[in-house]
């Protein structure tokens, strides 16, 4: 399966075309902003999340690709959180939702790892915080 950023960018999940790891942060425009007040945990966890991998996409070999939900969002919502965010790594929606379900996302942040040879090898969620680590580990 092939996914385009909005950059243009193809990205290969099966990873064939590639021998790096890829990490898949799969996570809402509206987490860190819409849920500060009612899920204060979850707002944090995606801004970590937001945080860490904006560190390790400049720091690993690993390469890193934001998945938005398509949940209550349109296009234009992923450009205001992009120039409201500093985010580091390419974005895209999941208008339909087939990616999400793909990887029997449930809850948001989730981080998906894939390994070098396409299998999935890891996958975090919003209260996992061992990504570094997760991310080393697939790195060896």
């Amino acid at each position: 399966m092939n996914i385009t950023t909005r950059d243009g960018d193809t990205i290969d999940l099966s990873r064939t075309a590639t021998d790096k790891p890829l990490g898949m942060v799969f996570f809402a425009s509206w987490c860190e902003s819409y849920l500060a007040e009612s899920q204060p945990a979850t707002a944090s966890a995606c801004r970590r999340v937001r945080e860490t991998v904006n560190q390790l996409s400049k720091d690993s070999e690993t390469q890193w690709v934001g998945i938005i939900s398509g949940l209550w969002t349109k296009e234009s919502d992923v450009e205001s959180y992009l120039d409201t965010t500093e985010t580091a790594f390419p974005v895209l929606l999941d208008a339909d939702g087939d990616i999400h379900r793909r990887f029997g996302i449930q809850q948001i942040p989730t981080v998906v790892l894939i390994d070098a040879d396409g299998k999935v090898a890891d996958k975090l969620g919003p209260q996992d915080t061992e990504l570094a680590e997760a991310i080393e580990r697939i790195s060896q």
